[in-house]
C-alpha cells in the first residue's frame, strides 16, 4: 500500500453486477432457410417467435450507458472510499441518463430513489481510470443500465419521455476562412467534430472521415446549397438519411475570440429546420471555443428531437395489427424493429399462419406518435378497406394488402 499522499494508477476493469436482464446481448442470427421451415411451419414459426421475443428494446442499441463519470471520495481507509465513490457514481450516472430521455420539468415527478434502488437498476460498470491512495479513491467510470426498469420508472411516473431516433445523423462542418468555405482538407471545425466523444445520445451524430471517397462524393458549395443526390451518396456511405451542415465563421468580439455557427438540416424531403449558435470566448483559443460549439450545436439537436418527440405520460393503448409474412426472416426482422422502439411496452401474439400474424400492440402515447416511431423504423402502418390496421417493412406493405387500403391517418378519440 502506498502512502497516504500517494496516488496509484490501475488499470482499466468491468464489473458485471447481475446476469444479462435478456437472452442474448447483441445476438446475431443466422440466415433462416425458408424451404426448409415451411415443411414444418408450425414448430419454425414458434422458434422464431421465441427468439424474436427474447430481444427486448434495448438490445440492439445500448441507449442505457452513461460514462465519463468522475468521482473522487476520501474515507478513513481506500476500500471505503471506493465503496463510497461507486455509490456517489451510479446516482451521477442515473442523473445524467433520465436527463438523456426526459426534460428537467418532467423529472421533478419522479420518485427520489435510494441508492438501493438505483444499484438494482445498474447492470453492470467499467472503471476507465482510477488512482488510490489509502484514504483516497478518484477514478473516471462508464454505468450500463437495465433498459427496462428505467422505462417502467419513467412510465410509472407519468413523465413524458423521448424515444432514440432509429437513424443517424450526418454532420458535415464547413470551415469559412477569408471568405472561403471550407468542408475538407486543413479543417479545425472539422477536427473538433472528429474529435468529439459523443457516447450514447437520443440522435447519433457522425462526422465523416473526410477521406478520398468523401472528397469525391460533395465539396463544401454542394453541401452548403443541399445538394440532394450528393447528400444522399455520402449519406449512403454511412447509413444516414438526413444531414447537418454547421458552418463556423471565427472571428472577434470585444477583443475575445468568436465563432457564429449556423446549421442547416437536409433530408430526403430537402431542407428542413436551421439554427443558429453564437459563442464568446474569455480567455479560450480558437480551437477550445470549436469544442465548446460543437457540444453546443449536439445538445441542440439532443434537445430539439426530446421537444419534438416525448411520448405522452397517461395510460397503455392498444392496437391490433395484421403482419403479412412473406418470408420468415422478414417476420423475425419485424418483432425486432418492434421490441427497438421503446414506447412500444409489448407485442403480443395472437395468431400466426403460413401468410400472416395477428399482433396486439401496447404501446405510450397517442397514435399519431405511434405511427411516427414505427415509420423511424422503416415500418409502414396503413388501414384496410375494412377498417383493420395493417403492419409490414415500409415500401413491401401495399403490394400485399387488400386493394384500396389507405395511408395511416389515426385520430385520438
Amino acid at each position: 500500500m502506498a502512502s497516504p499522499g500517494t496516488m496509484e494508477y490501475k488499470a482499466e476493469a468491468t464489473v458485471a453486477l447481475a446476469a444479462p436482464y435478456w437472452i442474448g446481448d447483441g445476438l446475431q442470427m443466422a440466415e433462416p432457410r425458408p424451404r426448409a421451415c415451411w415443411g414444418a411451419l408450425v414448430g419454425c414459426l414458434a422458434a422464431m417467435m421465441l427468439l424474436a421475443a427474447g430481444v427486448p428494446a434495448a438490445a440492439q442499441e445500448d441507449y442505457y450507458e452513461v460514462g465519463g463519470i468522475e468521482v473522487d471520495v476520501s474515507a478513513e481507509s481506500a476500500n471505503v472510499a471506493r465503496d463510497r465513490a461507486m455509490i456517489e457514481g451510479q446516482r451521477k450516472a442515473y442523473d445524467v441518463l433520465v436527463r438523456r430521455f426526459a426534460q428537467e420539468s418532467e423529472i421533478a415527478r419522479l420518485p427520489a430513489l435510494t441508492d438501493t434502488e438505483i444499484a438494482d437498476m445498474v447492470q453492470d460498470f467499467t472503471v476507465d481510470s482510477e488512482r488510490l491512495s489509502a484514504v483516497r479513491y478518484a477514478g473516471v467510470m462508464t454505468f450500463r443500465f437495465f433498459g427496462q426498469p428505467v422505462r417502467d420508472l419513467l412510465a410509472g411516473g407519468n413523465v413524458q419521455f423521448a424515444a432514440p431516433s432509429a437513424k443517424a445523423v450526418l454532420v458535415l462542418p464547413v470551415l469559412t476562412v477569408g471568405g472561403a468555405p471550407l468542408l475538407w482538407g486543413d479543417n479545425a471545425w472539422h477536427a473538433a467534430w472528429a474529435a468529439r466523444r459523443a457516447g450514447s445520445e437520443l440522435v447519433a451524430l457522425v462526422v465523416p472521415l473526410g477521406d478520398l471517397d468523401d472528397i469525391a462524393a460533395i465539396d463544401a458549395a454542394a453541401a452548403i446549397a443541399g445538394d440532394g443526390p450528393r447528400l444522399a451518396q455520402l449519406g449512403a456511405r454511412y447509413g444516414t438519411a438526413e444531414t447537418l451542415v454547421a458552418m463556423a465563421q471565427p472571428g472577434t468580439e470585444g477583443g475575445q475570440p468568436a465563432i457564429v455557427v449556423q446549421v442547416l438540416r437536409y433530408g430526403p424531403s430537402g431542407r428542413g429546420e436551421s439554427f443558429e449558435e453564437r459563442i464568446v470566448g474569455s480567455g479560450e483559443t480558437v480551437d477550445q471555443l470549436y469544442v465548446q460549439a460543437v457540444e453546443r450545436v449536439a445538445a441542440s439537436v439532443q434537445e430539439g428531437w426530446k421537444s419534438r418527440n416525448l411520448v405522452a405520460a397517461g395510460p397503455q393503448r392498444s392496437l391490433a395489427v395484421t403482419i403479412p409474412i412473406l418470408a420468415l426472416n422478414d417476420w423475425v426482422e419485424i418483432r425486432r424493429r418492434l421490441a427497438a422502439i421503446t414506447s412500444v411496452r409489448r407485442s403480443e401474439v395472437l395468431y400466426v399462419s403460413r401468410k400472416e400474424a395477428k399482433l396486439n400492440l401496447d404501446y405510450l402515447g397517442d397514435e399519431v406518435q405511434l405511427q411516427r416511431v414505427l415509420a423511424e423504423r422503416d415500418l409502414e402502418l396503413a388501414q384496410a378497406p375494412d377498417g383493420g390496421w395493417w403492419l409490414g417493412i415500409a415500401g413491401r406493405l401495399r403490394s400485399v394488402m387488400p386493394a384500396g387500403a389507405a395511408a395511416a391517418t389515426i385520430t385520438s378519440p
